[in-house]
């Protein structure tokens, strides 16, 4: 073999290795393709099928396994920005509700500050912008668990000929085989 030619597949084994490790790292497929060399996002997938075309289905499936630790991780995290409370905060002030106003509690009187002007409670207003971004992580993480692991069902698609297309394609196409092979009107011999 031609050292050129060797030379090129020792580049390209190089780029897959960096693609695949890239990926493992968690980097997204587009970082990917910049940090192996790869033109696109799609070459760099590629590129990392051919890549592990060549694993023993063993090591695979550990592979795999990590991947699912990983994905294990990441929901952990998610998790917790779920569980938290979280309020709006504007200007670097969180922003409240007015409640009504404080109250002595054994007399029940409406407290005032110092102008003699009552005073006002307020209570939190929640954000709930944090945990809708992380419903959606999650679903984000659940997809490619399922895809990782072969939980999703193949999409099968059926086409059906309710119109009779078929029968009109073949009409239509015996027509014009006869226009093409009698001779028009006019031109006989």
């Amino acid at each position: 073999m031609p050292p050129r030619q060797t030379r090129a597949r020792v580049e390209a084994k190089k780029k897959r290795e960096i693609a695949v490790e890239a990926l493992v790292k968690g980097y997204d497929w587009d970082a990917v393709a910049i940090l192996a060399g790869y033109s696109s996002r799609g070459s760099a997938c590629q590129a990392v099928n051919e890549y592990l075309r060549g694993y023993p289905v063993e090591e695979l499936e550990e592979w795999r396994s990590l991947e699912n630790l990983k994905l294990n991780r990441l929901e952990r995290e998610v998790w917790k920005v779920l569980d938290a409370e979280h309020v709006v905060i504007q200007h670097g002030k969180i922003v409240g509700r007015f409640a009504g106003y404080a109250t002595d509690p054994e007399t029940h009187e409406v407290l005032r500050d110092n102008d003699g002007k009552p005073i006002a409670t307020y209570d939190e207003v929640t954000d709930h912008d944090p945990a809708l971004r992380a419903v959606a992580q999650l679903l984000r993480i659940y997809e490619r668990r399922a895809k990782l692991n072969g939980l999703d069902a193949p999409v099968v698609i059926r086409v059906e000929d309710e119109e009779g297309l078929d029968t009109e394609i073949e009409t239509l196409m015996g027509q014009l085989n006869q226009n093409l092979v009698s001779v028009p009107e006019g031109h006989e011999g």
